[in-house]
């Protein structure tokens, strides 16, 4: 399957935009949501858990977070 980074990402280019989306999810208060299970695999291979994703997502620069403006 194909990357979202030619870096080495971990995820998907599907595995990546799913995680974007429910990330922006989360940072939006009207939208926030349980962690779906699939993503504790995916978070798993980042070895990070859904707190600490969504603590440095919010670290980032707001042009890092797209998901968040939407």
């Amino acid at each position: 399957s194909r990357r979202a980074s030619n870096e080495g990402c971990l995820l998907t280019l599907d595995q990546d935009l799913k995680l974007l989306d429910w990330t922006g999810r989360q940072l939006r208060k009207d939208k926030a949501g349980k962690i779906p299970a699939e993503f504790d695999s995916i978070l798993e291979r980042l070895d990070c858990s859904a707190e600490s994703w969504l603590d440095l997502e919010q670290t980032l620069p707001h042009r890092s977070r797209p998901a968040a403006s939407m």
